[in-house]
């Protein structure tokens, strides 16, 4: 078994655009809960480095911990975050059923080394099934919605 190659038969993988779009989406939701929070809860400052908030406490777990409704809880319960929902993508494990919060969680648990030097993006475009990291331990495809 080719771990980067097989795939199951009538599957329209969702292309790296699109993920990438998604992906985007998602981060600018979270950023902008998170934005709202460090309104509402933190300290802001304004230097000659820049500008923004400071989190400590509650405010901060509550930033770390909107993560998981966000990303695993909503893709694994639905197939997709808000970002793939709005393209039309979804996540399914490799033998075509939905995917699950525990493959979701794993998926994303991945996402900081995918990020790392853009690397998932490079083993996505080196495998026919457009797997990052992530994807391969979890045993998932992003396909196109039916």
């Amino acid at each position: 078994m080719d771990l980067l190659n097989d795939l199951t038969p009538n599957i329209k993988i969702a292309p790296k655009k699109l993920r990438v779009v998604a992906a985007l989406i998602d981060m600018v939701i979270y950023l902008t809960l998170g934005y709202l929070i460090g309104l509402l809860f933190g300290m802001s400052f304004n230097n000659a480095e820049g500008f923004g908030f400071h989190l400590t406490g509650l405010p901060a777990i509550l930033f770390c911990v909107l993560w998981l409704p966000l990303i695993p809880i909503c893709e694994g319960l639905t197939g997709r975050t808000i970002g793939k929902w709005i393209l039309k993508i979804k996540v399914v494990r490799q033998d075509q059923s939905p995917t699950n919060i525990g493959a979701s969680l794993i998926r994303h648990l991945f996402d900081i080394i995918d990020l790392f030097l853009l690397i998932g993006l490079i083993v996505a475009s080196s495998n026919a099934n457009s797997q990052r990291i992530g994807d391969l331990v979890a045993k998932t495809y992003v396909v196109m919605n039916d």
